[in-house]
């Protein structure tokens, strides 16, 4: 008997007894029993040579996730630990524990004891789970003996300089890793050089996450010249948010890889000259498919310097520049480049200032960008001049799907201009609207315009002082044949974010794909 999907409502060998090897199976059930094992909503498992008899324990689990959000306590990873020696041919196991579990280093030590029987481990994920010194010490020595280890996460688990170099001994010693993710935790420069003396030895890996740490110029120059030693070839590199600044950007720049296809900068605090820097070399980076540097006020002298070496970056699909402070002559250089971008699918130019002259800009290349299909717009002031300016050329961009407006003081006139040229933009099948003082006649113009066009499309009408009468239409759209799905309140607003549209950061993956920060 072949099974898909079940739900498990009972013993789970009672499940297990019929389902056949190689079958993917969901499960939505909270800590189901099966013998003595806790588990808690296991979400995905692949299932190869396994015996489903009553008497065995555990079967061989190829892959094993625990659902992000739901809390693993403590009793359910003991319990976890002491079954997995029953899974001689797990090759994958992903952990997320809740914050508010009272998760210790005792129970990461039993686990990290468990794992050594797990010869065919190939990728080890643990996220929101706090380690102390003793109970890293006996994590990084399990994983050593993982020989097939090719995915190491670590990713907010507070790892710090003295855990660090633990670590490091991990990268050092195996020799397949292809994708180290060290986010959010608390290594500065001092721990960061450990790791640096062993990502020199590591030529298998291609991506590397260290967001959030404190590495700073000099951690910058320690991984520079660690790529350098190696020679690392990567592919992914995220380093957001570690403050390495100008200084930190001239080492780092010359160093990476020219088959680097993701490249993630964010907040940083480089500056217009971190970002000449880096578009000194950004022209050899002929590979490169994402690039994400928000949050870095590189002004428009800044996006001047990028642009010009953009123009040899053909292959790039996902371009974000985010809270930059690009304004009106930012956004004229980057519209200078953007028609040269031919694959360039993702735009993400939130919170720049951009105004009606900067829309001006963006309006008249958008329609030659022939793949673009998500385009950021929020918080740029765009008002209703700009307005007219984007109702222009949205009819001409044939696949466009997203487009993101939020904050941008569009109100009723924004809205007159721009409902026609909602409906006539053939692709879009997602709307945001959010704070934009639309209210009843703003949201019914949009409204309208979209019912009578019979457009198929995902409305986000959120904080526009909608009234209880448009409110109610709104909400009938839901229960009525409408091509319209519209939402008029949200619980918080979409300020910058794809959420629910693309993979979101950027956790790092072999397989590259648009990711914003």
């Amino acid at each position: 008997m072949s099974c898909h999907e079940v739900f498990l409502s009972n013993v789970w060998s009672e499940v297990f007894s019929f389902i056949s090897d190689k079958e993917r199976i969901k499960f939505s059930s909270v800590c189901r029993y099966w013998e003595s094992l806790i588990v808690p909503d296991v979400t995905e498992l692949f299932v190869t040579h396994a015996s489903f008899n009553k008497g065995f324990r555990l079967p061989r689990f190829h892959h094993l996730h625990a659902l992000k959000g739901q809390a693993m306590e403590a009793e359910e990873l003991t319990l976890l630990a002491s079954s997995l020696a029953a899974c001689p041919q797990l090759q994958r196991l992903h952990l997320t524990v809740s914050p508010k579990s009272e998760l210790g280093g005792f129970e990461v030590s039993q686990l990290a004891s468990a794992l050594v029987h797990c010869s065919e481990l190939q990728a080890f994920s643990l996220i929101d789970c706090p380690l102390d010194f003793d109970s890293c010490r006996d994590l990084a020595t399990a994983l050593t003996s993982c020989s097939k280890m090719e995915r190491i996460e670590l990713r907010n688990v507070g790892i710090n300089d003295d855990c660090a170099s633990l670590v490091a001994t991990a990268c050092f010693k195996c020799h397949k890793l292809e994708v180290l993710d060290l986010g959010g935790n608390d290594i500065s420069v001092d721990g960061f050089q450990s790791v640096a003396i062993a990502l020199s030895s590591a030529r298998e890996l291609r991506h590397i996450n260290l967001e959030g740490n404190e590495l700073g110029s000099e951690g910058a120059q320690h991984l520079a010249m660690a790529m350098v030693a190696g020679p690392l070839e990567l592919r992914t590199l995220n380093l957001g948010g570690n403050g390495i600044g100008p200084v930190g950007c001239s080492h780092l720049a010359p160093a990476l890889s020219p088959l680097v296809q993701q490249l993630i900068l964010s907040r940083n605090a480089l500056g217009a000259e971190g970002v000449r820097h880096l578009s000194i070399s950004l022209a050899a980076y002929r590979d490169l498919r994402i690039l994400t540097i928000n949050g870095n006020s590189m002004g428009s002298q800044g996006a001047t310097y990028l642009c010009q070496a953009l123009q040899h970056c053909t292959r790039i699909e996902c371009l974000s520049l985010d809270d930059n402070d690009l304004g009106s002559d930012g956004v004229s250089a980057l519209s200078g480049v953007l028609p040269s971008l031919s694959r360039l699918s993702l735009l993400s130019v939130t919170f720049n200032s951009i105004g009606p002259l900067g829309m001006t800009h963006l309006a008249g290349v958008m329609p030659q960008c022939l793949q673009l299909s998500s385009v950021n717009l929020t918080w740029n002031d765009i008002g209703p001049e700009g307005a007219k300016k984007l109702a222009s050329c949205l009819p001409l961009c044939s696949k466009l799907k997203t487009l993101f407006l939020n904050r941008n003081e569009l109100g009723v006139a924004g809205a007159r201009v721009l409902a026609p040229a909602f409906a006539n933009c053939a692709s879009l099948h997602h709307l945001f609207l959010e704070n934009n003082d639309l209210g009843d006649q703003g949201a019914s113009l949009v409204l309208n315009a979209l019912q009578r066009a019979e457009r198929r499309l995902f409305l986000h009408l959120g904080h526009n002082r909608i009234g209880e009468s448009v409110a109610k239409s709104i909400s009938a759209l839901r229960h009525s044949s409408s091509c319209v799905r519209a939402v008029a309140n949200q619980s918080r607003s979409r300020v910058n974010s794809f959420e629910g549209l693309h993979p979101t950061p950027v956790h790092v993956s072999p397989q590259s794909s648009c990711t914003i920060q």
